[in-house]
Formats: C-alpha cells, structure tokens, sequence
C-alpha cells in the first residue's frame, strides 16, 4: 500500500506539471538523508499562487494520501517560479 500511494502521489504531481505548468524541465529526485527518505518533483514551469483555492482533488489527495502515510508533504511555488514538490517520510 505504501509504493501504490508514493506512485500515485508521484503520477498526480507529474501529470499536473505536464498539464498545467509549461516546464521545460521536470525533475524528479529520491534520496535517504539520515532515517528520512525524501521524494522530491521540481520543475521550471510557471508556478500558482498556492494560497489560492483550487476546483480540482489533486492537492487535497496529496495531502490525505501523505497523511495516510504519516509522511510530510511540502509544496514550494510562487507565480513564475516553478514548483517543487516535497515528500518526507520517517520512521519508515
């Protein structure tokens, strides 16, 4: 359950970089750094304003998905400035 969850959070992050972001650049980085294991989706695109309210599930999933987890999930973004989204798991 925890591999389905981390690819689905992974497929959604992606598919909205690909859909909404106009990145010439997507990365994607997974490392261990200490106990924690961290996967990391950046891209270059032209970032939202996350405080703004969206119509869509993608970021309400991703959050109930990392809680289901007890992972921490971080999204860095400001209005041209790309995204970069963060998972953090511990204890795992």
């Amino acid at each position: 359950p925890v591999a389905i969850h981390l690819y689905r959070m992974c497929q959604e992050m992606l598919g909205n970089a690909l859909k909404h972001s106009r990145a010439a650049h997507i990365a994607v980085s997974l490392f261990q750094k200490g106990p924690d294991r961290w996967i990391v989706i950046n891209d270059d695109g032209i970032g939202f304003d996350a405080q703004q309210s969206s119509a869509g599930l993608g970021r309400p999933g991703l959050k109930e998905r990392a809680d289901l987890l007890g992972a921490k999930l971080d999204l860095e973004t400001a209005l041209g400035s790309g995204c970069c989204w963060k998972i953090r798991l511990s204890d795992f």
